[in-house]
């Protein structure tokens, strides 16, 4: 008779044994493996397709949504205000690469301005007195800015 391994044996396990041996169509696993191949390609389509969708939108708010712009502080003796815009104004200026010719007729003012602030910190001046050059500071920066296509600026200091 019929002999099981298991602990328990259930009533249907010698009906089971009589049941002749099932052989599957040759080209079942060719229709499963075709199967599973598009079902993958479908999955990657998706994802390609969701991932550029992703990229177009980013690409499209970059594009289209307005960057804050610094507003000019309303005190020339404002230093926290002029320098937080000079700072803005710097990293505006870092985003734009400008190119090397225009850097370098552009920057100059920048440095005349810079060395300014520096001395000026050095002998220890008053915020009336740095507010100014930040100010000054700001306003070249934002020529940079608004002229690093043609580089043609004229500043006073």
């Amino acid at each position: 008779m019929y002999e099981s391994g298991f602990p328990f044996d259930p009533p249907a396990s010698p009906l089971l044994g009589g049941l002749p041996e099932l052989a599957p169509d040759p080209a079942l696993w060719t229709r499963i493996a075709e199967a599973r191949r598009r079902q993958l390609g479908r999955r990657r389509f998706a994802r390609v397709g969701g991932s550029l969708a992703a990229a177009v939108l980013f690409a499209a708010a970059i594009v289209i949504l307005p960057r804050p712009v610094p507003v000019a502080p309303d005190s020339a003796t404002d230093l926290t205000a002029w320098l937080h815009q000079s700072q803005a104004l710097e990293r505006e200026w870092s985003r734009l690469e400008p190119s090397p010719e225009a850097v370098r007729g552009l920057r100059s003012p920048l440095r005349r301005i810079d060395a300014a602030l520096q001395a000026a910190y050095d002998r220890g001046a008053s915020d009336e007195e740095l507010a100014p050059l930040w100010e000054a500071r700001s306003k070249a920066l934002r020529a940079m800015i608004d002229n690093r296509q043609d580089a043609v600026v004229t500043l006073r200091i």
